[in-house]
This record gives structure tokens, C-alpha cells and sequence, in this order.
């Protein structure tokens, strides 16, 4: 699934970005990088695990016990202002 994501994301355009766990509790798999209309724009993907369910008080869904669960998610200042993953 990671490989996919790098293969997408580079023929989409994006750059790798640094990959660190940011304070939500997310650990961060894969970090992206690019302008999106002219808004720097940063796309994530990370593992779904219990650590991060935690951290937001939801109940760990039985079926993401195998660590086959991931979510994707791209973020952007509507100001325009620089995009940090860990936004």
C-alpha cells in the first residue's frame, strides 16, 4: 500500500516531505509536499492504529486489529501560508 502511495503521489506531482509523528498521536507512514492552485499543500498517509484512535476518544474498530487500516488526507491553509504536516 506504502508503494503505492510513493508511486501515485511522484506521478501526481508531489514531493516527499519529512515524515515525523505529529501531536494528534498519527504516526505519519508517508508525507507529501506540493502547490495545489497556487496553496502549498501537504498530503499524509498513516496507519490507523490504536495509539491514534486513543488520542481522539473513538473506539478502535476490531477490524484495523491486523494493522491493515490507513488513512489519507491532504491539508492546506485557505490563507495560503506555508503547510506543515503536523498542522
Amino acid at each position: 500500500m506504502l508503494r503505492h502511495y510513493r508511486t501515485a503521489a511522484a506521478r501526481d506531482g508531489w514531493r516527499p516531505g519529512r515524515t515525523r509523528s505529529p501531536a494528534a498521536g498519527h504516526a505519519i507512514d508517508l508525507c507529501f509536499t506540493r502547490e495545489v492552485e497556487g496553496t502549498p499543500t501537504v498530503l499524509t498517509v498513516y496507519s490507523l492504529t490504536r495509539e491514534a484512535f486513543a488520542s481522539s476518544g473513538d473506539p478502535f474498530p476490531p477490524e484495523l486489529a491486523t494493522g491493515s487500516g490507513f488513512a489519507v488526507e491532504a491539508t492546506a491553509d485557505a490563507a495560503g501560508a506555508a503547510a506543515d504536516y503536523a498542522d
